[in-house]
């Protein structure tokens, strides 16, 4: 299969199968490679990175797999969090994986989006809808795994089962219809953005701009602007500056580049990285009306050698199997 020309060198917002990506891990470095990427980040959602992942030589350690085909992977996480708020994700990268404080928030993220899950099934199942536990694994490969299951993953199964056209429809009805939708128990965003810096990583802010307002925080009303505010005050390390809003269920009226600008306007001198990503989750034409491309969205190696943040993960990560630390 032919892929287009990555627009940007770094990608630091990626999915595999290990949350709602389509691809393995071993399948997007691949792609990676063809597409011109030099660095790319995985970030599942709410998951620890995989160590290792499977070749025909055997078990490799994903970042020497993705050096020898020419890549810095970056290992990393995007978490959801904020139980009031839609769209609140926190890219983390660099962290210590080992640390036990990831094994336990993995624990109770799954905990929480089992719970909520099954609760918004069971109200599309008493609004008339075709929804069954058992048989979303099934459709979505998860029957062995359910603690993988994703939100969009259900979303797919609910419109596969005719409660809409496409995913991104079923997730508007959930966000306007209170008797689908289900607020699941979530990490406190401030608590996050301590915990990582604990563990040695940094926090960027994904997609700023798919937070809908006003935003609810500690039980008042206030601005997107003044949110993002007291995630800096908190120690937030970077923002997502270049990002494919136009392929989301963004619903603002500015273009993704009138986004970028303002966004650099607003952070760039109060944030130690601006950065970029696709948020591609593998999908093709014949999924999604409009799937993502790895490196459609990114930033530039350059940048990623100017900054000393950055630069500190491609010492790091050129090296043989430095995915994790003991």
């Amino acid at each position: 299969m032919a892929y287009k020309r990555a627009a940007y060198s770094c990608d630091l917002h990626t999915h595999t199968n290990h949350s709602d990506g389509r691809k393995t891990p071993k399948e997007v470095i691949d792609e990676a490679a063809e597409v011109g990427l030099k660095v790319l980040a995985i970030t599942d959602h709410d998951v620890i990175p995989p160590e290792f992942i499977d070749t025909e030589d055997g078990p490799v350690s994903v970042t020497e797999y993705a050096r020898k085909k020419g890549i810095i992977c970056i290992p990393g996480i995007e978490i959801s969090c904020d139980t009031e708020n839609e769209d609140v994700h926190l890219v983390c990268l660099g962290c210590d994986w080992k640390h036990p404080f990831f094994r336990q928030m993995e624990k109770e993220i799954q905990g929480s989006k089992l719970e909520s899950y099954r609760t918004m099934l069971e109200n599309f199942k008493r609004a008339g809808y075709h929804a069954e536990w058992n048989d979303m694994l099934c459709q979505t490969g998860n029957i062995r795994h359910p603690e993988r299951i994703q939100k969009k993953q259900i979303f797919q199964y609910l419109a596969d089962s005719g409660a809409a056209s496409e995913w991104s429809q079923v997730k508007k009805m959930v966000q306007t219809n209170s008797e689908l939708s289900v607020k699941r128990r979530k990490p406190d965003t401030v608590d996050i953005i301590k915990k990582i810096h604990e563990t040695g990583g940094v926090v960027i802010l994904a997609h700023p701009y798919l937070i809908a307002e006003p935003v609810n925080w500690q039980g008042k009303p206030i601005t997107r602007k003044a949110y993002i505010d007291e995630l800096i005050d908190a120690g937030l390390d970077g923002i997502e500056v270049r990002y494919t809003y136009d392929k989301t269920s963004y619903r603002g009226c500015q273009s993704k580049d009138e986004i970028a600008e303002e966004v650099r306007l607003l952070y760039g001198d109060r944030v130690a990285i601006l950065s970029g990503g696709s948020d591609c989750h593998g999908e093709t034409k014949e999924q999604v009306a409009n799937p993502r491309s790895l490196g459609e969205e990114g930033i530039t190696f350059s940048y990623m050698q100017s900054n000393q943040l950055l630069r500190n993960f491609l010492i790091k990560y050129r090296k043989t199997g430095a995915v994790f630390i003991s």
